[in-house]
């Protein structure tokens, strides 16, 4: 090669190098998604706005009581709260149904779900929440030497949603504590839950 004389690339090096630098710039876009993506779930804002999307819950919270995440993704929104002093945690699940069947198959494939599982109870308890029909049951969890009792409950009567709600705390199962907090609770935002 003589001197100012410049190389030039093959066609196969300039599609290797332009195929490279895509993928590096997919890689560091998927990345910096990723991170906006955690960084939303642990926002105070973000977790607020998404369950103010589900229900009007009292604020300040109950007690004790503080929310530990929030997500909404294309249909499903989730809000979970935490009460460390008493080690319970609730989970509200939100899905919106086309019609009652579809919302009949949820409720088909949570009991699926936990057909191998004993509740406490034969059949389903009911309570009010913000004066809708939850349905519900309790079973003991064994982790360790650990007992824990989870509840898993269904709001039965908003048309074109699905809503479920879990709770859990060390046994026996503190109803008083999960009762004031979803007393709390004034109203589930059905226009906003989309």
């Amino acid at each position: 090669m003589v001197d100012g004389e410049k190389r030039k690339l093959s066609p196969t090096g300039k599609v290797l190098i332009g195929a490279a630098t895509l993928m590096l710039g997919l890689i560091v876009g998927l990345a910096i998604s990723i991170g906006f993506f955690f960084c939303q779930l642990r926002s105070p804002e973000y977790q607020k706005t998404v369950a103010a999307s589900i229900a009007d819950f009292a604020d300040p919270l109950p007690a004790g009581f503080k929310i530990e995440s929030g997500t909404a993704v294309e249909t499903l929104k989730a809000v979970s709260f935490r009460n460390q002093p008493e080690g319970m945690w609730i989970v509200f699940n939100v899905r919106e149904v086309k019609d009652n069947n579809e919302k009949n198959e949820s409720e088909e494939s949570i009991k699926e779900e936990h057909t191998h599982e004993k509740y406490e109870e034969d059949s389903p308890q009911s309570m009010q929440i913000a004066s809708h029909t939850m349905e519900y049951q309790t079973r003991v969890i064994t982790l360790g030497d650990n007992k824990m009792t989870e509840l898993d409950g269904i709001i039965k009567d908003i048309p074109n949603k699905f809503i479920s709600v879990t709770a859990g705390c060390k046994s026996p199962f503190n109803f008083g504590l999960f009762k004031q907090f979803t007393d709390s609770i004034k109203s589930f935002n059905t226009d906003r839950i989309k």
